[in-house]
């Protein structure tokens, strides 16, 4: 018996929905991860940004294929397309704040460098410092003007205030980011681009398309597609795809109970033979060797 693919949610444990989600959404972690016995499996977000604002308590941390500890005070940004989960601790307290990616587009001009939120972020209390209290305050506020702010409330100047309020945490993100060390300090227009070609590669990384195409559906030439790639990662477009391809492989391997060649076809590769050395390649071990045993429950 197959087991079910990495599910991919709007909000965790909600079926996708068919009318658009609202633009900016915040909850506490304890209203959802209640439900769920403080368990947050494995899943992940189509266009949407999270972050993660723990004050009291801790858990376990799954990111892609590793799971860790961390302990409040602990900031977590989750970028579109990351597979990620959480084993809260009972009685763990802080917000999770969803945003759209065609909200932060349409705050571009107003976020500039707070809009980056395209990377894997996260800052604990040795990094957060003295801004964790203002952090905290912020998201409370948040919290409040998203409930005044609801459509069933119709409140005047409702969403003008919850933009500000989200600007207000962002900015803060930003601050605690560039302190603790995890700020990118890179021009914004080389990091956009990267970060576009990162969408479309997200969605299209099994397609067979050539460098100068998907170039010139981002309005650049390959040249100019290649030469921010490295500015940004230090990696090429292809390295980028690769990584993709590699990622969406170990995924499913961790994840699933795919045969291999399935996994190939499923990460982009055309050829199963070629894969497996690929991987083994890339990886150091063949793709065999991240299967669990059968007795082995994949971690919460």
């Amino acid at each position: 018996m197959r087991a079910a693919p990495i599910p991919v949610f709007d909000l965790y444990g909600e079926q996708s929905a068919k009318l658009p989600l609202d633009p900016v959404h915040i909850e506490t972690i304890r209203a959802r991860s209640r439900l769920h016995d403080w368990i947050i499996r494995p899943h992940r977000h189509g266009a949407l940004h999270q972050v993660f604002w723990i004050r009291r308590g801790g858990g376990e941390l799954t990111l892609e294929n590793e799971t860790r500890c961390f302990a409040a005070p602990f900031l977590f940004v989750v970028p579109p397309g990351t597979v990620h989960g959480f084993h809260f601790r009972e009685g763990t307290q802080g917000h999770v704040l969803t945003l759209t990616a065609g909200f932060l587009a349409g705050q571009q001009a107003v976020l500039g460098p707070r809009g980056r939120l395209e990377r894997i972020s996260e800052l604990d209390g040795r990094m957060l410092h003295r801004g964790q209290r203002r952090l905290a305050q912020a998201f409370r506020h948040l919290h409040g003007v998203f409930g005044e702010a609801s459509p069933a409330r119709e409140v005047a100047g409702g969403p003008a205030r919850l933009a500000g309020a989200v600007l207000e945490v962002l900015g803060l993100l930003e601050h605690a980011l560039e302190r603790g060390g995890a700020g990118s300090g890179l021009p914004p227009r080389p990091a956009l681009l990267v970060a576009r070609f990162r969408a479309l590669v997200d969605v299209e990384f099994r397609a067979r398309g050539t460098l100068p195409e998907q170039a010139r559906r981002l309005g650049v030439s390959a040249t100019q597609l290649t030469r921010a790639c490295r500015q940004v990662t230090g990696r090429s477009p292809l390295e980028l795809l690769q990584d993709r391809r590699m990622l969406e492989a170990m995924r499913l391997l961790a994840h699933t109970t795919l045969g291999i060649g399935e996994i190939a076809y499923a990460s982009g590769f055309s050829d199963p033979a070629y894969f497996s050395r690929f991987f083994a390649k890339r990886a150091g071990r063949p793709p065999s060797s991240l299967r669990r045993p059968p007795d082995r429950p994949a971690p919460t």
